[in-house]
């Protein structure tokens, strides 16, 4: 994610589009989608520094409340020690079936 060239609030918009885009098809709209993030270059001074709280909150309401798109599962890929702490946080954040379905590796085969 490259801030200089787009907002936080860009990206978070761009990815409502994809959303959209995706829930054209019945068998997403039934079976759900997957996201994919790898935060293997996110230090958590770069990630306070990219995101404010309001991003995160709207980031979080976006996915919440995206019917009929429903995330079946959130892999987070490549979570150091340190951004595990974020993740945990963040996911209090959540509600409890949504959080379930966030699941943090430290690398792309190993669960934190």
């Amino acid at each position: 994610m490259d801030t200089s060239k787009f907002s936080v609030e860009a990206y978070q918009k761009m990815g409502a589009f994809i959303a959209e885009r995706a829930v054209d098809d019945l068998q997403a709209q039934t079976n759900g989608i997957c996201l994919v993030v790898d935060l293997g270059r996110l230090t958590l001074s770069k990630m306070f520094r990219l995101c404010g709280l309001r991003d995160m909150n709207r980031g979080i309401a976006m996915w919440q409340g995206a019917f009929p798109c429903k995330l079946k599962r959130v892999f987070l890929l490549n979570v150091s020690f340190v951004t595990a702490g974020a993740v945990h946080v963040a996911k209090k954040l959540l509600t409890q079936k949504l959080a379930r379905r966030c699941l943090p590796l430290r690398s792309a085969a190993t669960p934190t």
